[in-house]
């Protein structure tokens, strides 16, 4: 018997990939700005986006976490996750 509930709709799916997609486009986004920001020693732009990157990474890796949790059926994805 699974836990999650309404297992054939797949909104959690939807909605990590959503996550996952957000994340990927920022950081890919913000590689330019660093580009730029380097270029023109405006260091404080590089921090700013050094900040949204590490903050995208910890997106992915949290995404990653959550895909994980949606592959074990045994598991609830509401609450806690006991």
């Amino acid at each position: 018997m699974s836990l999650i509930p309404d297992r054939q709709a797949l909104q959690p799916e939807r909605t990590a990939l959503a996550w996952q997609r957000t994340a990927v486009i920022a950081i890919v986004l913000l590689v330019p700005l660093m580009v730029v920001g380097t270029r023109l020693a405006a260091w404080w732009i590089v921090a700013l986006v050094a900040a949204g990157a590490i903050t995208g990474a910890a997106l992915l890796l949290d995404v990653h976490r959550r895909f994980a949790q949606l592959k074990d059926d045994t598991r609830s994805i509401i609450g806690n996750g006991e």
